[in-house]
């Protein structure tokens, strides 16, 4: 029995015990860290912030999504839903693919608008496949009466109803009032 060792050999288990449990966890840590999974957080960028950046802007007009922190090449999917206080809420606004992401597992979506309003961002891995949820983030789209798309050549207009305005000349023309929040001050 243990209780009936030396002191010098009680001394040796507690090591010996304490040297394996070291062992399992920095073994357990490396293999964690190269498992791929639901790692990752997503952010909306407003058009002009840098992709390295890692805060979110919540209030954009035209804006892109960026990924950082996934599995390196990993790929997956976007949805963007209207959200409440929005009317009609949960109504798909826009979807698309994502990735692949570079080797320190960051991507980005080209630049895209919505009609002003809030929204939930949707991000999913799908590549390798990870386990969990979709990552969410709720953001506003504060456009006033026009948006301003850079370089439209490579901005996407993601709401099917802002590409039949676009389409049809009033997305231009169209002047709506400045919306608040509750909370909000008016702008």
């Amino acid at each position: 029995m243990w209780w009936m060792m030396g002191i010098a050999s009680r001394g040796l288990v507690v090591l010996t015990l304490v040297a394996v449990g070291a062992a399992l966890s920095l073994s357990a840590m490396a293999v964690y860290g190269q498992v791929p999974g639901n790692n990752g957080t997503v952010k909306i960028h407003a058009a002009g912030t840098n992709a390295d950046d890692p805060r979110t802007e919540p209030h954009p007009c035209v804006f892109y999504i960026a990924g950082f922190g996934f599995d390196p090449a990993a790929t997956g999917t976007y949805a963007i839903r209207s959200w409440p206080p929005s009317d009609p809420a949960g109504v798909l606004v826009a979807q698309g693919a994502w990735g692949p992401a570079d080797g320190s597992g960051d991507w980005q979506t080209e630049l895209m608008t919505l009609p002003d309003g809030h929204y939930k961002l949707f991000v999913e891995q799908l590549v390798p496949r990870a386990p969990g949820g979709a990552k969410q983030k709720t953001f506003w789209i504060e456009c006033g009466p026009t948006p301003v798309i850079p370089e439209a050549s490579t901005a996407v207009l993601v709401s099917t109803g802002a590409a039949l305005l676009l389409a049809t000349g009033l997305l231009a023309r169209r002047s709506a009032p400045a919306r608040t929040r509750p909370g909000s001050a008016t702008r």
